[in-house]
């Protein structure tokens, strides 16, 4: 109000207008200290509005970062009271996005519109990793192939650590077998985890895949391996072609002692060891041999003692799953071989006599 040297009297009412001198708070910060993240995203609570922010990323260690330090000023909703968390519109990214190997600290700062600065917070010992783990081994305990009813431990092994079961899920997917999704994986260390695969019914091959993060959020790499495939076989193995014969120089349908006797025969599929071949009435033992290509044979030699008749064998095997095959007792082709090992008598003798002698 003010009043001239007559007495007139003026006045003038300004306003409303508010006190602030409460400094602006960030809270609840992330990522927290010596912590591992993959990109720039924070998180943080405001007690208020700000006019204007920044948040600092300035690198104190790890691999050399050129762009260091980046200034993001805080716009928008980055600005309003309450909790933000993800991308800041002006942070560090695309071709100045912060290096993979680097360390840093992030720093907060803010002014609110009564021009009050908040105090200003510091996270350290930011790693950024934007590297995909990936799976370095696979191991089988007992190696394969399985049939139904086997248990398998399956151990894998990644290139850095691996956020815990049931962060990790195996996948087993295929044709011709069920399909697993698992997330009950036993860890045996920071790198390394287990899983108990219960063999199926069906036939067929499965990929074996994971699903998981690491600390950082990278997702697993299934670079394709060499032993990321299992197989599965409930089908007994069978033999065909089948067939035998003697070197006798007679008849090879024909063995007298001192000849040889061989069995050969052919698998539909790898066996697990060499089939166990038997020959009835044989005195002296067989020797079964691999061929390779899933071919073998079994050689025996007549001895004087053997038993004469039509040789009879047997030829028992499995393979490599377990599967047991039906027991070969015959050839494929109708051969035979026959053991005649006594020597010819004469059981009569008459002269012939002749007019002049």
């Amino acid at each position: 109000t003010v009043t001239d040297a007559a007495g007139n009297t003026g006045s003038l009412i300004l306003p409303d207008f508010e006190i602030d001198t409460t400094v602006p708070i960030f809270s609840d910060l992330y990522p927290q200290d010596n912590n591992t993240v993959k990109n720039s995203n924070v998180g943080y609570t405001l007690s208020k509005n700000l006019s204007s922010g920044t948040v600092t990323y300035s690198r104190t260690g790890g691999t050399a970062d050129d762009n260091s330090p980046y200034n993001s000023n805080l716009s928008g909703s980055e600005l309003n009271s309450g909790r933000f968390s993800g991308t800041l519109t002006n942070g560090p990214t695309g071709p100045t996005a912060l290096v993979n190997g680097s360390i840093y600290s992030i720093t907060f700062n803010g002014t609110d519109s009564a021009g009050n600065n908040a105090s200003t917070v510091t996270i350290t010992g930011i790693t950024v990793d934007t590297t995909s783990p990936s799976v370095t081994n696979i191991v089988y305990s007992p190696t394969g192939p399985y049939k139904n009813g086997d248990s398998v431990t399956i151990t894998s092994t990644f290139s850095e650590a691996i956020a815990d079961s049931p962060n990790l899920q195996i996948v087993i997917s295929g044709s011709g077998i069920a399909n697993v999704s698992a997330t009950n994986m036993t860890k045996n260390s920071v790198t390394e985890y287990s899983f108990i695969y219960s063999v199926p019914t069906g036939n067929g091959t499965g990929t074996i895949t994971f699903i998981g993060n690491d600390s950082s959020g990278n997702s697993i790499s299934n670079t394709p391996l060499n032993n990321n495939i299992i197989t599965v076989d409930n089908t007994s193995p069978t033999l065909n072609p089948v067939s035998i014969v003697s070197n006798n120089i007679k008849n090879t349908a024909l063995a007298t002692t001192g000849d040889t006797i061989t069995l050969s025969f052919t698998s539909n599929e790898t066996l697990l060891q060499n089939p166990v071949v038997v020959f009835t009435g044989a005195n002296n033992a067989d020797t079964v041999t691999n061929l390779g290509n899933n071919k073998y044979t079994a050689i025996y030699t007549v001895a004087s003692t053997d038993t004469n008749g039509t040789l009879a064998f047997t030829i028992d095997f499995t393979d490599s799953a377990g599967n047991a095959g039906t027991q070969v007792t015959s050839t494929t082709n109708s051969s035979t071989v026959t053991v005649d090992t006594t020597a010819p008598t004469l059981t009569q003798v008459t002269p012939i006599t002749t007019p002049s002698n």
